[in-house]
């Protein structure tokens, strides 16, 4: 079955805050049919693979206050107002876990959930890595932990990792590196 663009007939915004607004999209279907869509308007955000001299995986673990618990996931962020995308990898990869990569490159994009977000998400790959850490954001109490890339795959299987962006960021690296 062919798809067809549906049409964006209005929108109002509903909210704006610090790091992202909500907003209620007017939309029409290809039948003509009107409905309304609630949609996050995110600025993007990154997420960072670092793999060290010895070849293990830099995570971190800290307690996300949305879902209560304490998580172990890849070092990510939320881009700032006109960052870009390249720059935020950098600053959250030394805020997160104190180091600075010799060698950054994007290995992938991906929308976070086209449902109801504008959200896309940059994989970047973060090697050759050196002590330079940066102050952490407020909130964010983060401890640094480093796997062997079977552990890692280990706790992929077993559920330990549960955090979405740094499931699919794994599962891409590892299904390109296998």
């Amino acid at each position: 079955m062919k798809q067809y663009p549906h049409s964006v007939i209005g929108s109002k915004n509903i909210y704006d805050g610090e790091k992202f607004s909500l907003r209620i999209v007017n939309a029409k279907n290809q039948n003509n049919q009107l409905y309304n869509k609630e949609i996050i308007q995110h600025p993007g955000s990154v997420v960072i693979l670092p793999i060290d001299k010895n070849q293990d995986i830099i995570l971190i673990e800290q307690h996300r206050i949305a879902i209560n618990k304490t998580i172990i996931e890849l070092p990510a962020g939320t881009l700032g107002k006109n960052e870009d995308h390249y720059e935020a990898a950098n600053r959250e990869l030394r805020e997160e876990t104190g180091y600075r990569a010799k060698n950054i490159k994007l290995i992938h994009k991906m929308w976070v959930a086209p449902g109801y977000s504008s959200e896309c998400c940059y994989l970047y790959l973060a090697e050759n890595l050196v002590p330079d850490p940066l102050p952490s954001d407020l909130g964010e109490d983060i401890i640094v932990v480093r796997k062997n890339v079977n552990d890692v795959k280990k706790m992929i299987v077993s559920g330990k990792i549960e955090d979405q962006m740094t499931l699919a960021s794994l599962l891409f690296f590892f299904s390109r590196n296998d």
